[in-house]
């Protein structure tokens, strides 16, 4: 009986590759090794200043305004793609007069490390026009807070321990727009019925208007009254004389 064959043990994929496809491949590992030190490298630059520390005393000394009131702030975190996918880290204030969001933009690498911070603000009114929730962002992947806007909606992560913070500051916000939701409506509906009347009070203006004789009515004082004169009432109401009697009716304006 024959021993079995032994078969020549293949060479490996790399070896078998031409020259050329080697050295591709090497320098895509080298491109990628680079890469990721570099996101390392600029991991360790810049996580480790306090951005909350920094965006607070940028609030409180630059973006805050005399007789501006800081009411509530809360942290959050903007991951913009086109800034390889860095993190800008800051706060949501909101105030008496508006809603701010001041992030700390990412530290340029080259950059020395005591270079000065620079950052990115977007202010929103206090309108029924903006609206402030919470749910979910980052692709679904976080909670956080959803700044709704005519122009824009800007979607903000916030860290698991600034949460609660998050949540009073959107109900906050909800509950003052509803309630200037309600003043709109109410006003608007005021300003209907103003104008109504209005409308009703110009109708009845252009009408002819007749005044019933009173005692101790004079057809001089009643032209007075009506800003006319005695001669035009005459004339309206095809009088000879100036004589009147109580109850009778006299036209004191033609229609307009």
């Amino acid at each position: 009986m024959h021993p079995p064959a032994i078969r020549p043990q293949s060479r490996s994929r790399f070896k078998r590759m031409s020259p050329a496809a080697k050295y591709a491949a090497v320098l895509l590992s080298v491109a990628m090794l680079l890469i990721i030190v570099q996101l390392v490298l600029h991991s360790m630059r810049t996580e480790p200043r306090d951005s909350r520390m920094i965006a607070d005393r940028e609030l409180a000394v630059n973006v805050v305004e005399p007789g501006e009131q800081i009411q509530q702030v809360v942290s959050v975190v903007r991951r913009m793609p086109v800034d390889y996918f860095r993190a800008t880290r800051g706060i949501l204030a909101l105030t008496n007069k508006r809603v701010v969001f001041l992030g700390l933009r990412p530290r340029d690498m080259l950059a020395p490390s005591d270079a000065p911070p620079s950052f990115e603000q977007q202010d929103f009114p206090l309108d029924t026009a903006v609206s402030v929730k919470t749910g979910r962002v980052m692709a679904w992947l976080t909670k956080g807070i959803i700044v709704d806007t005519p122009n824009e909606t800007i979607r903000l992560a916030v860290p698991s321990a600034a949460w609660p913070d998050a949540q009073k500051l959107a109900s906050r916000m909800t509950s003052s727009r509803d309630a200037a939701l309600a003043t709109a409506k109410k006003q608007e509906e005021l300003r209907k019925v103003a104008n109504d009347d209005w409308k009703r009070a110009v109708e009845a203006w252009k009408k002819p208007q007749y005044y019933t004789v009173r005692r101790g009515d004079a057809l001089g004082s009643i032209a007075t009254m009506w800003n006319t004169t005695t001669e035009k009432l005459q004339q309206l109401n095809k009088m000879p004389g100036i004589g009147i009697r109580v109850g009778q009716t006299l036209l004191v304006r033609e229609a307009m």
